[in-house]
């Protein structure tokens, strides 16, 4: 199975540098073209399965491929266990905002990001457990030969990149961006 990662096109949220793991978003002008482009680089492969969460930034950066390379006979598959993280308190606010409001859990998130967690917010070991039994789902299911289109979350992609194929890379140091594609082979 070849996996090719592509993190959704940006959002006006993304521009504003706002955590925002659950709000349901669409792109901006820039997140469209950012996926316009990214067809062209996609173009040459065939896809068996494409992927998305259930927040539409995924869903409307399949279809902007979808529409520009004329892809016909592919449902997309949405999978809500492949939303971002839910940031609970922090959804819609920058690093300034939350560092006002909630100075203690900021400072300990600075320190210990992956083991502190905002008020009514899922927890890293939850968002670990969810995002990793899905994608061993997804691996059981494939076919060895099969090309997937996994369009998804910054955090989603930076867990299963982590867990299951760049296993000496902290989740923290592997960078994904919109437009880009990671390629991986299981």
């Amino acid at each position: 199975m070849n996996i090719f990662f592509v993190r959704h096109g940006e959002t006006e949220l993304n521009r504003l540098k706002k955590y925002y793991g659950i709000t349901d978003v669409p792109l901006n002008l820039t997140g469209i073209n950012q996926m316009k482009s990214l067809a062209i680089k996609l173009k040459k492969y065939k896809f068996d399965r494409i992927i998305v969460s259930g927040l539409q930034r995924t869903a409307l950066s399949a279809n902007v491929i979808i529409n520009q390379n004329n892809i016909q006979n592919i449902k997309i598959e949405t999978i809500d266990n492949y939303n971002e993280r839910n940031f609970g308190t922090w959804e819609k606010l920058d690093a300034d905002e939350i560092e006002l409001l909630y100075p203690e859990v900021w400072k300990s998130f600075v320190n210990n990001p992956l083991n502190t967690n905002p008020l009514d917010a899922e927890s890293y070991e939850d968002f670990q457990d969810r995002v990793n039994k899905e994608f061993i789902h997804l691996i059981n299911s494939v076919n060895e030969s099969d090309n997937i289109l996994f369009i998804g979350h910054g955090g989603v992609i930076r867990e299963i990149i982590s867990s299951f194929f760049e296993k000496d890379i902290e989740y923290w140091d592997i960078k994904i961006e919109s437009g880009m594609i990671y390629t991986y082979s299981i």
